[in-house]
């Protein structure tokens, strides 16, 4: 029902709808989607790209995934060097032979990296990508993962960072073909 009265634009009916999920679901697992729709209810009301991704980065940490919503340099330093320790000295076109997976948590970043993208907030794209590469290099990959590496291209070449955005971009679409 949720999901199909936000595909009708009856939002404040799919916030009532989330609601009740969120009362009776007893896991994390059971509100995941839940929480997206929530975010995305809020943002067709308010365009307030800005507040959805703040909103998005509160449900990430639920799910143990801590993203600052105002990164330092420092800190996507830092960020950066984890995923570099995950992959453990092999090249990101590793990605492309992660297996298929269902991995609900991979949709709840997709919609969050979606959000930062219409914000033009590139470094919480590359730290919420960053993020969901080290989740699929541990749990493997699902639908959503090569939106992500695609979303992280963009957001380099935004930055004028061509050479790594077409890279990423390469790996995004052998993703999209598995």
């Amino acid at each position: 029902i949720m999901v199909s009265e936000y595909s009708i634009g009856s939002f404040k009916k799919a916030l009532a709808t989330i609601d009740e999920i969120m009362k009776h679901a007893k896991t994390l697992d059971e509100k995941i989607s839940a929480y997206m729709h929530q975010i995305l209810c809020k943002c067709a009301q308010t365009s307030d790209y800005c507040q959805s991704v703040e909103d998005g980065i509160k449900v990430l940490q639920l799910y143990g995934y801590e993203v600052d919503a105002a990164p330092t340099m420092t800190y996507m330093k830092k960020e950066e060097l984890k995923l570099k320790m995950v992959l453990r000295n092999r090249p990101l076109t590793c990605l492309v032979n992660l297996p298929l997976t269902k991995l609900p948590i991979l949709k709840l970043f997709d919609t969050v990296v979606r959000q930062a993208m219409m914000s033009s907030q590139d470094d919480i794209i590359q730290v919420i990508a960053w993020k969901a590469i080290i989740c699929a290099l541990k749990n493997g990959m699902d639908r959503f993962f090569p939106t992500i590496v695609a979303m992280l291209a963009m957001s380099y070449a935004r930055q004028g960072k061509l050479r790594t955005a077409s890279k990423i971009g390469s790996i995004s679409l052998e993703l999209a073909e598995k």
